[in-house]
């Protein structure tokens, strides 16, 4: 016995080469179950034309940047922008005289939707700017007319979901990988400039998931009726679809972002949910820790007594 003890390897050796390869796995977990971001997380948020602020709701946007041309105003901030209470977002835009972009930065592969955030602070009419938004040459959104969607100094978004999976960034089932660079991983968002003025933007933000994660506007009802000459008419859009917006209780043209329902109250425990089930995972995973390394004494302690 004495002479196969003398030729087997050290047990306590064996048994920390052991340990470190559950500790080992068990970071691994963990770090799987910290990288991972949840949905409703704000991901990016840049104020166009703008400083650094951070809203009522807590998303923190950075200072104008990641601009490919254009002029910087902040002319909107001697308004009161009705629907929102982000005035330091919607009061301050940029523009250009052509066509311009952003570049929206994406961390990881998953399902996102950018919101664009406008505000009409210049004209008091519709038809008078009017402007396109593309991604890798999918239009999402079409022939953009702030005013007719809301009026004048009135917060009004657009949603866009969009899917990353590798080198493929996918836009309402249609391939924007043009629009995507795999080596930064930064997304290319265009304003196109058409005939009526020049396009805009006030704020990008990006949310990891989907439509239902994203905190929207509230319906907006103006304060005042509309002249006839301000009320947009079906006539002036040839052949192309007008429906009644509840929200804006006059006729308007539907462009590609989705409806802006009220954002419910219960949805605000999702995150409050999903950093529970975090946590149980974080839990979990070191009851797997200390219940791998129990097991690993227990036999250790079998091998010694037979080897006795």
């Amino acid at each position: 016995n004495a002479e196969y003890m003398g030729e087997q390897k050290d047990p306590s050796a064996s048994k920390m080469f052991r340990v470190c390869l559950v500790l080992a796995a068990a970071c691994c977990i963990a770090q799987v179950v910290y990288a991972a971001i949840p949905a409703g997380t704000v991901t990016y948020a840049v104020n166009a034309g703008g400083d650094a602020y951070r809203s009522p709701d807590g998303i923190v946007y950075e200072a104008d940047r990641g601009f490919s041309d254009g002029v910087a105003s902040d002319y909107g901030l001697k308004f009161d922008i009705a629907r929102t209470e982000e005035d330091a977002v919607y009061g301050t835009e940029r523009y250009h005289l052509d066509s311009f972009s952003y570049q929206v930065p994406i961390k990881e592969d998953g399902e996102f939707v950018l919101t664009l955030k406008f505000s009409e602070v210049w004209f008091n009419a519709p038809y008078q700017k009017v402007f396109d938004v593309e991604i890798g040459g999918v239009k999402v959104v079409r022939d953009l007319d702030i005013f007719a969607n809301v009026g004048r100094a009135v917060a009004h978004d657009e949603y866009i979901p969009i899917v990353v999976k590798g080198r493929k960034l996918t836009i309402d089932g249609q391939d924007a990988s043009s629009g995507y660079d795999v080596s930064t991983r930064t997304m290319v968002v265009e304003f196109v400039k058409l005939s009526q003025d020049n396009p805009k933007v006030c704020g990008l933000v990006l949310t990891k998931g989907t439509l239902q994660d994203v905190k929207r506007l509230p319906p907006y009802l103006p304060e005042r009726e509309l002249d006839d000459d301000e009320i947009p008419q079906a006539d002036d859009y040839e052949d192309e679809e007008v429906e009644l917006d509840p929200a804006f209780r006059e006729p308007v043209k539907r462009h590609r972002s989705v409806e802006e329902p009220d954002f419910p109250e219960e949805s605000q425990g999702i995150m409050s949910l999903l950093f529970s089930v975090t946590g149980l995972a974080i839990i979990g995973t070191l009851g797997l820790f200390v219940g791998l390394v129990r097991v690993l004494n227990t036999t250790e302690d079998k091998k010694k007594k037979k080897s006795k």
